[in-house]
């Protein structure tokens, strides 16, 4: 009797052992992200260091909870993502853009960020979405202030839903930025020189910009988007307006972020 009873506790730890209810939980959520959202995604608990320094909070759902969030930082673009759950349909990414920024959102879909004066200052990229199965889901952006809402179809979709914004950061973090605006005889100078191949105008660009790094960059920028500059300048001239263009400080952080 007492081999039997043995026997039997034995066999009991076996089965709870070996019982499905006593595993791990799956992380369907984690399996999403490492499988279609950005590589090197960190999760955030409370608070998240995004490019050059900005501090980004945790993803809210409509019941404003706290929802699982990662970021991911590449250069100068940072990617959020965000976990739905329980049929949850829409999501908050609070402070996306610095103070005294704001978001606009796009007919495309895509969405901008605006200083406070107005003008452009870096791009949103088109939302998307998947469920627990992989499947791709519509989703659009809210504008709501410096907070970005991205609101998920979730009708017959697997919960959970992970939903990711991807931010082009630019120069946002970039202090100081120099500034160059060309007068109407300075914008056509430079379109003259980019129609006969010179590099007058580019140099007589860059030689206005005070500092010596900066200047580095700004010929690292017209070398790599020469094209797009000469375009831009051709366009301000049909519109009748001046050329203006802004370039980081250091050779680093150089992009092109052009104005009319």
């Amino acid at each position: 009797m007492k081999l039997f009873k043995i026997v039997l506790a034995a066999l009991f730890l076996v089965i709870v052992s070996g019982s499905p209810s006593m595993a791990q939980p799956r992380d369907r959520g984690g399996e999403l992200v490492a499988r279609f959202a950005h590589s090197q995604s960190e999760a955030v608990s409370k608070k998240a260091i995004g490019v050059g320094g900005h501090e980004l909070g945790v993803a809210k759902t409509s019941a404003g909870k706290a929802a699982r969030t990662w970021l991911a930082v590449d250069g100068v673009a940072f990617g959020l993502t965000a976990e739905l759950t329980d049929g949850e349909e829409q999501v908050t990414f609070p402070g996306v853009v610095p103070e005294g920024f704001s978001i606009s959102v796009n007919a495309d879909g895509s969405a901008k960020a605006l200083t406070a004066d107005g003008q452009l200052a870096s791009d949103i990229k088109a939302p998307w979405a998947r469920d627990a199965n992989g499947q791709s889901l519509r989703t659009w952006y809210e504008a709501r202030g410096r907070d970005l809402v991205q609101h998920v179809d979730a009708k017959g979709a697997a919960y959970p839903i992970i939903a990711d914004p991807w931010v082009t950061a630019g120069y946002w973090y970039t202090i100081p930025v120099f500034y160059v605006e060309m007068s109407w005889s300075e914008t056509w100078a430079l379109k003259l020189a980019f129609d006969k191949g010179t590099t007058d105008g580019v140099d007589k660009l860059c030689a206005i910009i005070p500092n010596a790094a900066a200047k580095a960059a700004c010929k690292l920028v017209l070398s790599l988007y020469r094209t797009d500059i000469k375009n831009t300048v051709n366009s301000a001239i049909a519109a009748k307006k001046c050329y203006k263009v802004r370039f980081p400080p250091t050779v680093g952080g150089a992009g092109s972020d052009l104005r009319k």
